[in-house]
């Protein structure tokens, strides 16, 4: 399985957000995105699962998912929106998760569905909050279970737009290593979004550091978080290192430029 990029542009009237991504992601990986706002991260996420309709080709292995149907898609892709967390959902977590299974629902919920939503949620540890209330939950308790949904969903390939963000550091890594686990055991595609280059540069096999829509560098975490990328890229002095325990790079900001 190998999701594949090639060529993708798209433009937001007349005005150009991604320009000629080419891209090859494989089962087990995980991406990260990074680069400055307004660089069209998110747009990429969007044109991957075809909420937006790109100029180009995306393949999943010899599949062009311009010619799936939409519940077809919804098969494939998990997506989990920026800050989704701060929406309501008048439900308890377990219907919550249920409704990633919405692409296989027929009349009514099957005895498999109600299994594998009870897998996820003991898979996650999330167990006991199964007839909470979502909106009772903490910040970090809603976003495994926005990423329950999104498994729910039995994809091949997940989408995180910002899946740390407003968290606490403890939430912060306990996301990141959920989902490192869950591309090595799952074998799933998993690409992010992250405006943290420590966390992405921990927890991510390769980097996409856009700019202005386009591909400035990609390859692994140390590779493309150079001091001389984020003084190109950012306008920032900062000092980049590695961190022997947790064996990555470290960014450490220094100054505006």
């Amino acid at each position: 399985m190998r999701l594949e990029m090639r060529d993708v542009s798209f433009s937001y009237k007349n005005k150009p957000v991604l320009k000629d991504i080419s891209l090859r992601v494989d089962e087990g990986e995980l991406l990260g995105i990074v680069g400055p706002n307004g660089s069209g991260k998110t747009t990429l996420l969007k044109c991957i699962n075809m909420i937006l309709k790109p100029e180009g080709q995306v393949f999943l292995s010899d599949i062009d998912v311009k010619k799936m149907r939409q519940n077809e898609i919804a098969k494939v892709f998990g997506y989990v929106p920026q800050a989704i967390y701060h929406h309501s959902f008048p439900a308890t977590v377990f219907d919550v998760v249920l409704l990633g299974r919405r692409p296989y629902l027929g009349w009514s919920v099957s005895s498999k569905d109600i299994k594998i939503v009870s897998e996820i949620l003991s898979m996650l540890k999330l167990d006991e909050l199964a007839m909470r209330n979502f909106n009772e939950l903490s910040g970090g308790e809603r976003q495994k279970v926005l990423i329950a949904r999104a498994l729910a969903q039995e994809p091949k390939i997940l989408l995180l737009d910002e899946p740390t963000s407003n968290l606490d550091l403890k939430h912060q890594l306990e996301i990141m290593e959920l989902v490192k686990r869950l591309a090595r055991e799952k074998k799933l595609i998993v690409v992010l979004v992250s405006h943290d280059l420590n966390l992405a540069a921990r927890y991510c096999d390769r980097l996409v550091l856009l700019n202005s829509g386009r591909m400035y560098a990609v390859g692994k975490p140390h590779e493309v978080l150079t001091c001389e990328n984020i003084r190109k890229i950012y306008g920032i002095e900062a000092e980049v290192s590695y961190n022997e325990r947790i064996k990555a790079c470290s960014v450490v900001p220094v100054s505006v430029i």
